[in-house]
């Protein structure tokens, strides 16, 4: 029997999911055993279109042999993005099917619902928001029926778009957190950092994400993993602080405290309870 080994905490909940190539089989279990809250399995860009039909293969013998993956499948409209839900739908007709379906570029919630007509209900499908229009549409979007979470993919968005640097990505990470909380989603996975060598890179644009209101944030290589983890993480001393203020304000039995001496109310309680349902993975 096949053992696959890792911690997943899960892409709806979790701070980190890696990208593996979808045609390489052999690195999804070294994936799990990074740490990652989720591992994707890619069939989009990861993958070149000539090999997109063995991805597709290898992809259903792992979910089928157990392998807990979710799938990044091609966008709407892209040459491979029907025979991606024909994968779906084939998974689902033998009785399993990925964790999650990650849909790249999406733009429409209708495009939620397909995904969810291939793979069946209750899938969760993640939508992986990369134009402009998917932008303008975010609202929409994550008020899609089955919509899990919503990712960011800033490298598309910028081509898309004709921009270059940090700022002009700021608007759409901004609409995406917000878009998130309006429809009572999980916050928004930010986009993965280009460069997998540099850390120090990860971690600063971890921490730029987590400022703005992100809640994790999607990997490319093992290596990145810790350092998101770093950052979305709360401290052993952040959650004690936490714990506390929780604590104090339940003897309260709802009025005003002091800890630290710091004045306690609902705002600060209620960003304690946060921290603690972060700390929980």
């Amino acid at each position: 029997m096949t053992t696959f080994t890792g911690v997943r905490v899960g892409i709806a909940n979790g701070m980190s999911a890696l990208f593996v190539p979808g045609n390489k089989p052999a690195l999804f279990d070294k994936a799990a055993a990074s740490g990652a809250h989720a591992v994707i399995a890619d069939l989009e860009d990861a993958v070149a279109p000539a090999e997109r039909s063995a991805a597709r293969t290898a992809v259903k013998a792992a979910v089928l042999a157990g392998q807990p993956l979710a799938v990044r499948i091609n966008a709407p409209g892209a040459p491979d993005h029907a025979l991606d839900l024909a994968l779906l739908a084939e998974m689902r007709a033998a009785g399993s099917v990925p964790v999650a379906v990650v849909l790249a570029k999406t733009e429409e919630a209708a495009d939620v619902a397909d995904v969810i007509r291939a793979s069946g209900a209750g899938t969760q499908v993640i939508a992986l928001i990369e134009t402009a229009r998917g932008i303008v549409n975010a609202p929409y979007i994550a008020q899609a029926d089955g919509l899990a979470r919503i990712a960011f993919g800033a490298l598309d968005y910028a081509l898309d778009i004709d921009a270059e640097g940090d700022t002009a990505l700021l608007f759409a990470r901004s609409t995406l957190v917000v878009a998130s909380r309006a429809a009572g989603l999980p916050a928004p996975l930010d986009s993965p950092t280009a460069n997998f060598r540099d850390l120090e890179a990860v971690q600063s644009e971890a921490a730029e994400a987590r400022r703005l209101g992100f809640g994790g944030k999607l990997c490319i290589h093992p290596a990145q993993v810790r350092p998101v983890h770093t950052v979305f993480q709360p401290t052993e001393s952040e959650i004690t602080r936490a714990r506390r203020v929780v604590a104090a304000a339940e003897a309260a039995d709802g009025g005003v405290v002091q800890v630290d001496g710091e004045m306690v109310d609902t705002p600060v309680v209620d960003a304690a309870r946060r921290i603690l349902q972060r700390a929980a993975p």
